[in-house]
């Protein structure tokens, strides 16, 4: 049996083994998950400043809504971060429609308050590649 080291520093807990290394603060524990490898990915967080829930979603992709799993997304994004190799268009309406943002690629948005976006996407297309 491996001997397990646990050292609090500050809200995060640092869980140690002779094999891994792990941080996480404890309220991104639960839903933490390791980018796509191909660089097609973005992460959507519900509060500003990457805060409350987030979730990854895998590109290429079309979302005409935002029913990921049980979760509703839609006009509850307050901040999104896109992988190396994503373009992202994101729409005020649901079925791809309404007013329109396009984020390229290693962009984040913390808060979308300044695109005027916070709490109003409601459908968005993932490519690997630029808009036409």
């Amino acid at each position: 049996m491996k001997q397990r080291n646990y050292k609090t520093i500050g809200a995060a807990l640092l869980v140690t083994t002779a094999a891994t290394l792990f941080t996480a603060a404890p309220s991104q524990a639960r839903t933490r998950r390791i980018p796509a490898s191909s660089g097609c990915w973005i992460r959507i967080w519900k509060d500003n400043n990457h805060g409350g829930w987030y979730q990854l979603i895998r590109g290429p992709r079309q979302l005409p809504n935002l029913k990921l799993g049980t979760r509703y997304w839609g006009n509850r994004i307050s901040g999104i971060s896109t992988g190396p190799r994503t373009w992202v268009k994101v729409f005020k309406d649901q079925g791809l429609r309404g007013g329109v943002l396009i984020i390229p690629p290693n962009t984040n948005y913390g808060s979308l308050k300044t695109v005027g976006f916070n709490d109003a996407i409601d459908s968005m297309l993932i490519q690997n590649h630029p808009f036409k």
